[in-house]
């Protein structure tokens, strides 16, 4: 009744998707940032030692500019986070600060609570830049009419030797 109950979750999956800057500016409720994704169980406000979750597979999910753990996977039997590419995880302290109370809050990737889990493969990425396609106007467009002029525009990733498209 009210707040944020739910049953557990059991046989969930969660792949493919892109999740770009989730939990990036601190807010009143940092037991909801602890991960881009986040699996976790509470008894308000402590999370709970017991693992009510079931079978949660998270997979193939690109997660960019996370402000605290990109994946948080807490209280969960049999699971696993495989594949999944964690680009500049853990970037903002403010968040990262706000959430340490609840466990590990440094880690790309948090496991607590939780028994079977298998993690393999995940990419944790803290070099890359950025780049986007603008017009010639610096507006970024849903779509580019075919043989239009683009700019590709970044920030900090140097320069092109002999650049061509």
């Amino acid at each position: 009744p009210g707040g944020f109950n739910a049953p557990p979750a059991a046989n969930l999956t969660i792949s493919n998707n892109v999740i770009d800057g989730a939990n990036f500016t601190r807010t009143s409720y940092p037991d909801l940032q602890l991960g881009s994704i986040l699996v976790y169980g509470t008894n308000a406000p402590q999370l709970l030692t017991a693992s009510p979750h079931q079978n949660i597979s998270l997979t193939g999910n690109f997660i960019a500019d996370s402000g605290s753990a990109a994946v948080w996977l807490g209280n969960t039997t049999n699971g696993t986070v495989t594949g999944n590419y964690f680009l500049n995880p853990n970037s903002n302290p403010t968040v990262e600060s706000s959430v340490s109370f609840f466990g590990p809050s440094n880690q790309p990737l948090v496991v607590q609570s939780s028994q079977s889990i298998a993690t393999s493969n995940n990419i944790v990425d803290q070099t890359s830049g950025r780049m986007w396609i603008t017009d010639g106007q610096f507006r970024e467009l849903a779509a580019y009419a075919p043989g239009s002029i683009i700019r590709l525009n970044a920030y900090d990733l140097g320069t092109f030797p002999n650049s061509s498209i």
